[in-house]
């Protein structure tokens, strides 16, 4: 059968690859699209929660197939797209895999059974006893949407009020943990991990290292949680995002997503490597060979700005910066006079440099640079 994609949460780098294949593909997504591309069909609606909506808009779909694999693009679009592959016959992963990748109780919940290090959590539950909760948990309580990724909706409690007002069964009450954190992302076909990269959140969520600079032991220890979870959950295709701490009792389990990860990732990654990551990502959802790499070639960084809400009186040292060697790719998103929104996710941001360099020193030393020069003044 010809190859027939539909693509559920738009990501360009999905089209790019699918397009260099060849194979035709159609897109649902929740925001109007800024590309001119041609596709089979184009839905701009938001992502329903339940069945019966979804299979509704894959009805709609059914008449563009039919469709032989759905590659969700972004975490709102990861359970639309596992629904859609039974409603349209296409490649199938495990429901109940998606749902504890989607669901961060249910994550938690199961591989706890399953003894992965973690740090302690609670359900979201009204009833709650608030000096109970704090008691168990510690102070700040970190409070968190059991469905949503990129650090929407965070709360840190550190007073019953507080607590009180966001603690419900939508939320997960997790223990704060100060300690450095990292992540590994896993293309995976047939069950097996052909490649992972691991990355150093070296100022977590404004400037992203891969692979990271850490020290062999730290970087073992990232790759065995990893593949630990991974094995745990069964996961037998596609690309995974697992977030871990890295503190005094080892690496610590956070949340694991089946989805390209955002924050500039899969460029760091396609730099550092010199292979293309989007291209992987679509060779594991379509069971397509890939041949990756043994060892990266150089550390590579994204520095992501954002500097609070307020209007953008100017931007300082930005020539500068993008004077630096081993910048190779850079956007500034406003101009002076523009009304900057409150940042609701690591996903948001005015603008980015992308560098690289030949070692891991070099690069930091001019991440430091970036950060310690470039400035937005806002008023």
């Amino acid at each position: 059968m010809q190859q027939r994609v539909l693509v559920v949460g738009y990501r360009s780098g999905i089209s790019d690859a699918l397009n260099r294949l060849g194979i035709a593909h159609a897109v649902w997504h929740n925001k109007p699209l800024k590309t001119q591309r041609a596709f089979l069909a184009v839905i701009i609606q938001d992502f329903p929660r339940s069945r019966a909506h979804i299979n509704a808009v894959g009805d709609l779909f059914a008449a563009h197939g039919p469709f032989t694999h759905i590659i969700a693009g972004s975490e709102a679009a990861v359970y639309p797209a596992s629904v859609l592959r039974r409603r349209l016959g296409a490649r199938l992963s495990k429901d109940t895999i998606v749902l504890r990748c989607h669901d961060k109780l249910l994550m938690k919940e199961f591989l706890q059974a399953r003894h992965i290090p973690m740090t302690d959590f609670l359900a979201g539950d009204p009833h709650h006893d608030p000096p109970d909760v704090f008691q168990r948990l510690g102070t700040p309580v970190v409070v968190k949407s059991r469905q949503e990724s990129g650090g929407r909706r965070i709360v840190f409690a550190t007073d019953h009020q507080t607590l009180r007002r966001h603690d419900n069964r939508n939320r997960l009450l997790e223990r704060f943990i100060d300690a450095p954190e990292a992540s590994v992302e896993s293309f995976i076909n047939d069950y097996q991990i052909q490649f992972e990269s691991v990355t150093q959140y070296y100022v977590k969520g404004h400037v992203n290292v891969v692979p990271g600079v850490l020290t062999p032991a730290q970087r073992q220890l990232l790759l065995a949680l990893n593949r630990q979870v991974i094995a745990a959950l069964g996961i037998n295709w596609g690309i995974t995002h697992m977030e871990a701490y890295l503190s005094e009792r080892g690496a610590l389990f956070g949340e694991i997503a089946l989805r390209p990860p955002g924050g500039y990732l899969m460029e760091l990654i396609s730099a550092s490597y010199d292979f293309s990551s989007w291209d992987a990502m679509v060779a594991m959802e379509l069971d397509l060979p890939f041949t990756f790499p043994q060892s990266p070639r150089q550390h590579n960084a994204a520095c992501i700005f954002h500097p609070g809400p307020g209007v953008l009186q100017r931007v300082e040292n930005w020539e500068q910066a993008l004077a630096l060697p081993g910048v190779y790719q850079s956007k500034l998103k406003l101009e002076a006079g523009a009304h900057i929104d409150r940042r609701t996710g690591v996903g948001e941001d005015i603008g980015y440099l992308l560098l690289g360099a030949d070692s891991g020193a070099q690069l930091l030393a001019d991440v430091d640079w970036v950060l310690g020069n470039v400035r937005f003044v806002i008023e």
